[in-house]
């Protein structure tokens, strides 16, 4: 929606996307029609909400999220909100000082900016797999009940190929665990007979390797 392919400034048809993620798996999105996200904040949680998955414990938005009412709805929804407000308030009078809505009043905890980080790792990187590596930047249907279907068949996508390349990461890594493994157990029955009593430590006589190797059965 950033793009301007007229040069005129011109309001273009589209939709605006929201994704809720961790461990960059979408655990869940929303369609709007609103063109700002300040106004798909709370729409988007009430949707998770109604949806019966977990509530989540902290909310981690960019400053397009922050605004009085979505601060008041985190506070009476009992979330940590890490939101930063994107117009700081300049006023000096004792009222604003003492209102904890106040962005300029909150506590600095160095805990919560490195929290605040990780939004760049999670939903950023999601939104740049699908729009891309996955090439998909435009919807091919129209009408919110289209459109909300065609991302959702996106989030999937993303979550499968997502969840492949961990199991292949965690493959790789367990590989060289079971070829070490098999390796051992191979000495084991080619040097013994019968099954071994607990915790039997069996010394791998040099014949088999250039220096005596052992290893206990539990």
């Amino acid at each position: 929606m950033k793009e301007d392919h007229m040069k005129n400034g011109q309001l273009k048809p589209g939709y605006n996307v929201q994704i809720g993620t961790e461990d960059q798996l979408i655990l869940g999105y929303t369609i709007h029609q609103r063109p700002t996200d300040t106004r798909c904040f709370v729409p988007h949680l009430e949707k998770l909400k109604a949806s019966g998955l977990p509530k989540p414990k902290r909310i981690i938005a960019d400053a397009g999220y922050g605004g009085e009412a979505n601060y008041l709805y985190a506070h009476e929804e009992e979330f940590e909100a890490l939101i930063p407000y994107n117009t700081m308030r300049k006023e000096e009078t004792r009222a604003y000082k003492k209102d904890i809505r106040n962005v300029s009043n909150w506590e600095y905890r160095e805990k919560d900016e490195q929290i605040y980080a990780r939004r760049k790792i999670e939903v950023e990187s999601v939104f740049g797999h699908i729009k891309g590596n996955r090439s998909f930047r435009r919807f091919s249907l129209r009408g919110l009940e289209k459109v909300n279907i065609e991302f959702g068949l996106g989030a999937i996508v993303h979550n499968l190929l997502k969840q492949a390349e961990k199991n292949r990461l965690f493959q790789k890594q367990e590989k060289p665990l079971r070829k070490l493994f098999s390796q051992r157990f191979f000495l084991f029955k080619k040097g013994l007979l019968g099954q071994p009593p607990k915790n039997f430590l069996y010394q791998a006589p040099d014949k088999h390797l250039n220096q005596g190797h052992s290893f206990s059965l539990f």
